[in-house]
């Protein structure tokens, strides 16, 4: 495989091994023999799977090269200056409608995921953005994003080991067996995003309140994002913005 002023040589040990070798002068590598034989397909997919696997351990943002998503400047600053740089994650990401939280939140789970600091993550909305999110977790990260119902819970459909779920605030308020079903002790999630956030985070409300970390999780271990509007969140909270928040 050529590469400027020589060649990269891969050698096929005995035990299966396979090493890589930097040749900038080619005659100083013998040919024992070069009949042609090799299957050409396994050879390049032997290559492309050594140079993914290179690129996925040195990029930034590796998630990126399985994706068809091309994220805005400010969506890749939030997530790869901001976010993930925080590995005890409590972030409030305001900003304007249809500037990309959602694409910001999800590129966050699946490069979280990557670099090994979540493994299952719980996605909450208001029951009218349930497909929008599905449908935007299927045009930019590849779907499979599983949605709760009561049916799942009555089905046990939680104890499958699915990655990424989402269930709807108006669901999780008045299913009490949902609310008990999704809780962290139980669903075992090492990440929540909360969309629409202002909808439930109201001053004076239980959800402002620091609460204690449960049993089975010790304090700040599981991650948090908040995704409310800006505006919205001006008039509940009376200012412009919450410290430590994301704009």
């Amino acid at each position: 495989m050529p590469f400027e002023g020589g060649w990269y040589l891969f050698v096929a040990r005995d035990d299966g091994t396979l090493t890589e070798h930097k040749v900038s002068d080619e005659a100083a590598v013998e040919r024992l023999s070069e009949d042609g034989g090799a299957e050409s397909t396994a050879v390049l997919a032997g290559l492309w799977a050594q140079w993914m696997g290179s690129a996925t351990q040195n990029a930034l943002a590796a998630a990126l090269a399985s994706m068809p998503l091309v994220p805005y400047a400010h969506q890749s600053r939030a997530v790869y200056g901001s976010m993930l740089p925080q590995p005890l994650l409590r972030f409030l990401l305001a900003d304007e409608p249809g500037t990309g939280k959602t694409v910001m939140a999800g590129l966050w789970i699946r490069e979280a995921q990557r670099l090994g600091f979540i493994e299952r993550a719980l996605i909450v909305c208001p029951a009218h953005l349930i497909s929008k999110w599905i449908a935007d977790w299927e045009r930019f990260f590849g779907g499979q994003l599983r949605h709760i119902t009561a049916h799942t819970v009555r089905e046990g459909g939680l104890a499958a080991r699915h990655d990424v779920w989402v269930t709807s605030l108006e669901l999780s308020a008045v299913n009490r067996a949902v609310r008990e079903a999704i809780r962290p002790d139980r669903a075992g999630w090492d990440a929540v995003v909360f969309d629409e956030a202002q909808a439930r985070l109201r001053p004076g409300t239980p959800a402002l309140r620091p609460q204690p970390p449960p049993r089975h999780q010790p304090a700040g271990r599981m991650k948090c994002i908040l995704l409310p509007s800006p505006a919205t969140w001006a008039r509940i909270s009376g200012g412009p913005h919450l410290e430590g928040a994301s704009r």
